[in-house]
């Protein structure tokens, strides 16, 4: 699985138009912490893991199924709803859908054991034909060499992404206050 470095780092390019400026950051920061969220929702199952010293019953099971995913988001779509200041169900749904999609799709291209993407009617893991990022080996304890070559990995995969998304932003700001 990456590391929750890179799906921050993912979360803040879905969250980059709106990072550009302050005054509309400031507009949507509730849907900013929404995407920086759901981008790192899926990996809270491993607080049970590290409190058992058992990681793999918990980590990467049903929380990393698309099933799961949308039950989750709907139903903070739904709790939004109930706050000061609600915002849109749908809008809501979608912003968070997209961070907690964008989570699974990651995993889904590292190395590791596979996702249960149609858990509940199959336990079958699913493996890509090839793989983008290199993942933490949760196996190799917290002091491992690994965990440096995961980090560099990422950041060479997700800062060049970084900075596109950043010059993309900027120059539709830049378009559309002409």
């Amino acid at each position: 699985m990456p590391s929750p470095y890179a799906h921050t780092v993912a979360g803040v390019i879905l969250a980059t138009p709106w990072l550009q400026n302050k005054q509309i950051a400031l507009k949507h920061k509730e849907d900013i912490a929404t995407i920086l969220g759901f981008s790192l929702a899926p990996d809270l199952d491993v607080i049970p893991g590290f409190i058992t010293n058992d990681l793999p019953s918990y980590h990467n099971q049903f929380s990393h199924s698309i099933l799961f995913g949308i039950s989750i988001c709907l139903i903070y779509a739904g709790f939004r709803l109930l706050l000061p200041a609600p915002k849109s169900f749908m809008r809501t749904a979608i912003i968070a859908a997209s961070a907690y999609g964008l989570h699974l799709l990651m995993d889904l291209f590292t190395y590791g054991r596979g996702l249960k993407l149609f858990w509940p009617i199959t336990n079958q893991r699913f493996h890509p034909p090839f793989l983008l990022f290199y993942g933490v080996r949760h196996s190799e304890g917290w002091f491992s060499y690994h965990h440096w070559i995961t980090i560099a990995t990422e950041s060479l995969t997700m800062l060049p992404l970084l900075a596109v998304a950043w010059l993309f932003a900027r120059q539709r700001r830049t378009c559309n206050e002409q």
